[in-house]
């Protein structure tokens, strides 16, 4: 039989494969080479021991929903004979052009755990592809200039000048229809079984195993990009590094220390052996440095969707409340991003928001204004749903600012999963209703009945302020550890008597529309000194605003009416309105505006 190469093979680029094609659907990530050569420097995985290989990267834009994944793979399987054996030799690599076998291969995407550790599964996808034989070796005494030997078995590629081992392809996983939104750093992983290795080894009893040619998933490689040089959309935030699931310890460059067959990072920061034969070089491309071999990939999303989220500007202060939508800051001024983003395995299908921090010290808040005013005392639903980490203090929290007056005019009220009398321990969407539990105040001694050393039940702290109000309330995320990320879905807030019934906020993504009238004006007719009223309506999300305005000319030219900005325009006490005037209403939204039918009048 005949096993892949060893290690990683490195095969010459043509310079004019640096540029890229542009892609079909907008592209949030790209390392492949495009146009393709014929082939890439690839790694082997029965040849390596690998079952799974793969990066962290940064996308390109945020709340992109998953459209395809492409990867570049390389096949140095021959139909007939070994990929070693030259034109003419015995067992010669023979294949018919156009031939392919077939493999399962498996695409999965993890969200970006603590110390770049990997996280929960976003999106799986296995496929199995007609993969592609490569082409039959080519005579060395016409192609010996180009690189072809007898003793290499490689093969003439007329496009790029040059001879391979193996042939460069590329395979694509569709995901769209699993509507995953992805967050702005991800880790995806490629996986497929060989003889050894793989979630299920094929095993060595196979009929291709005793063949001359082997079986064509032992030949079958993953393609590599170089970064930054093939890295034109998104990023690497970790240059140097890759994810590798291996079996052989001394192929990691930290020596096996993280463990080994395990999916894990592995990198140029470590300094012991690595699989590059002792050159303690990571994964350089040249040997030293930069450029680094990375997968060749392109993720493709579509624009993610429009949200009921405003983020705003860092340190937003309690004096400047926003009301009808939530107001996003992060209080630190740190890094990390806000989106709303398909919630983990086992979420909420309606989406959730999820604040990502970067920073040692990053606490983002989301906070709603509409309860503004109502009594402590009066809520009678308080509760949120989150995704939870059985990690202290890595859980999305709720809170408060209120008033507190007489004593103290602003106070944060404080909700924590980890602190209730049974906390969280488990990975998963949980629901808290926080009139049960326990919550403490900023502002307040910490050794006093509600402060941060003493969490209270909600009962006992609205007994010690009878007379405090909500200024804002919602979610928080907040940790001393980097790269926590948190996930809130609905929050129920609930009043009783005449306050109103409960309010359930979902973050799911708005759909915004174009404002449509629904209700023209019409001509009208007048007496002197009497009056008209003109009436138009419009629906749109956001519900739209009205503006009347006023032409002098047949319409050619319009002004607005100062202070007509509701669905009803009156004129009062008319002695005349002069031919060729006429009003209209301008309906306006986020998305757009929209004028109403010209209308005017006479008089009778």
């Amino acid at each position: 039989m005949v096993v892949g190469m060893l290690g990683v093979v490195v095969s010459t680029v043509p310079a004019a494969a640096a540029a890229h094609a542009a892609p079909t659907d907008p592209t949030i990530y790209d390392s492949t080479v495009a146009p393709l050569p014929g082939n890439l420097a690839s790694l082997g995985f029965e040849a390596t021991q690998t079952s799974q290989f793969g990066n962290q990267v940064t996308l390109s834009g945020a709340a992109n929903q998953l459209n395809n994944v492409v990867v570049t793979m390389s096949s140095w399987a021959c139909q007939n004979g070994a990929w070693g054996n030259g034109y003419g030799t015995a067992n010669a690599c023979v294949t018919t052009p156009g031939s392919t076998f077939s493999e399962p291969i498996t695409l999965d995407i993890y969200s970006v755990g603590a110390n770049n550790a990997v996280g929960g599964l976003l999106a799986t996808d296995t496929q199995t592809f007609n993969i592609p034989y490569r082409p039959s070796a080519s005579d060395p005494s016409v192609y010996s200039a180009q690189g072809c030997t007898v003793s290499g078995g490689q093969w003439y590629d007329a496009t790029g000048n040059t001879c391979y081992n193996g042939l460069a392809n590329n395979i694509t996983f569709d995901l769209s229809a699993q509507n995953v939104v992805l967050p702005s750093n991800v880790i995806y992983g490629i996986a497929y079984n060989t003889s050894d290795y793989g979630a299920a080894p094929y095993g060595d009893a196979t009929a291709c195993h005793a063949t001359v040619e082997g079986c064509g998933y032992d030949s079958l490689n993953v393609g590599y990009g170089e970064d930054p040089s093939n890295v034109s959309v998104g990023s690497d935030p970790n240059p140097g590094t890759v994810y590798w699931n291996t079996a052989t310890a001394a192929n990691y460059c930290d020596d096996g220390a993280g463990g080994t067959g395990t999916f894990r990072i592995d990198g140029a920061a470590d300094t012991a052996t690595c699989w590059d034969g002792g050159a303690n070089t990571g994964w350089s491309a040249g040997g030293t440095g930069s450029p680094y071999y990375v997968p060749a990939v392109q993720i493709n999303a579509t624009p993610g969707p429009s949200s009921t989220v405003v983020v705003t500007p860092p340190n937003l202060v309690s004096a400047s409340p926003t009301t009808g939508q939530f107001v996003v800051t992060n209080e630190s001024g740190g890094g990390g991003s806000v989106s709303i983003v398909s919630g983990p395995a086992g979420g909420p299908s309606a989406g959730s928001l999820q604040m990502s921090t970067t920073g040692t010290s990053d606490h983002w808040d989301a906070f709603n204004y509409d309860h503004e005013g109502v009594a402590l005392s009066s809520l009678s639903t308080l509760s949120y749903s989150a995704y939870t980490n059985n990690a202290p203090d890595y859980d999305p929290s709720f809170q408060l600012t209120a008033d507190l007056s007489p004593s103290i005019t602003f106070s944060t009220i404080n909700y924590e999963p980890y602190e209730q009398a049974t906390p969280d321990t488990a990975d998963s969407w949980q629901s808290f209703n926080i009139l049960t539990g326990l919550v403490w105040a900023t502002h307040i001694a910490a050794a006093s009945p509600g402060g941060i050393d003493d969490p209270i039940s909600w009962s006992s702290f609205v007994s010690l302020y009878p007379s405090a109000t909500v200024i804002g309330v919602g979610a928080d995320v907040g940790s001393a550890w980097p790269a926590m990320t948190g996930n809130v879905d609905a929050i129920s807030i609930g009043t009783d008597g005449a306050n109103g019934a409960t309010t359930t906020y979902d973050f799911a993504p708005a759909t915004n529309t174009a404002p449509v009238v629904t209700t023209q004006p019409t001509n009208q007719t007048y007496s002197s000194g009497g009056s008209v009223t003109w009436t138009a309506a419009a629906s749109g999300t956001p519900t739209p605003t009205v503006q009347w305005q006023l032409s002098t000319n047949h319409g050619s030219t319009w002004a607005n009416l100062s202070g007509a900005t509701s669905t009803t325009l009156t004129a009062s006490g008319q002695t005349s309105f002069e031919n060729g005037w006429q009003v209209r209403a301008v309906f306006t939204n986020s998305v757009t505006s929209t004028n109403s039918n010209a209308a005017s009048e006479t008089e009778t």
